[in-house]
């Protein structure tokens, strides 16, 4: 979402194709309007030069991405080895941020607790204050895994960054329905 004046802009970029269209459906379906594009967006980033004030992500879980992103300006903190890694996703999403902008992103467990440079660019970005917030989910969250996904609340320019984060733990919260996604009633939001 990039916001000029009192006009809300939609925008996302999928890779796949029939993804894209389903985006497209429920999108329809509310009457809102929105840009999609088609394309990588590590590789093939349609809006390089956006910045957001609000950006969501459902960062794919294990994705590794299909060429070495190192060196790109996109990725300060840079990139865990052997990628894939959400933090690489975290970063794309920092930089598409406006200073007083905020984002969130879905994220696997084992981000959350990886080693080795997984840690250390966790650490590079704690430090610069861009991860704000952790909510840790319950399994059955999102409809796409099973997988207990985190969120991740992320800040492009943060006042005091040594004002540290803010971990929450969720995983009690939502109605558990067999075959159907864990929901969350507004109490709980």
């Amino acid at each position: 979402r990039h916001r000029t004046t009192d006009t809300v802009r939609l925008l996302g970029q999928e890779i796949n194709r029939s993804t894209l269209r389903l985006g497209k459906l429920h999108l329809s379906l509310h009457n809102a309007e929105a840009t999609l594009e088609t394309g990588d967006t590590l590789l093939d980033d349609r809006y390089a030069d956006l910045r957001a004030d609000h950006i969501v992500c459902d960062a794919p879980f294990g994705l590794k991405p299909r060429a070495n992103l190192a060196g790109d300006p996109r990725f300060p903190f840079a990139l865990p080895n052997p990628q894939p890694s959400h933090l690489a996703w975290a970063q794309f999403i920092v930089h598409h941020l406006t200073p007083d902008g905020i984002g969130v992103m879905t994220c696997s467990p084992g981000t959350l607790s990886a080693r080795g440079s997984t840690a250390a660019v966790r650490e590079a970005m704690t430090r610069a204050g861009t991860i704000e917030a952790v909510i840790q989910l319950a399994p059955g969250t999102l409809a796409t895994t099973s997988v207990p996904p985190a969120l991740l609340i992320l800040r492009a320019d943060r006042d005091h960054p040594s004002e540290g984060v803010l971990f929450v733990d969720a995983t009690e919260l939502g109605s558990p329905e067999r075959g159907k996604t864990r929901e969350l009633d507004r109490e709980e939001i």
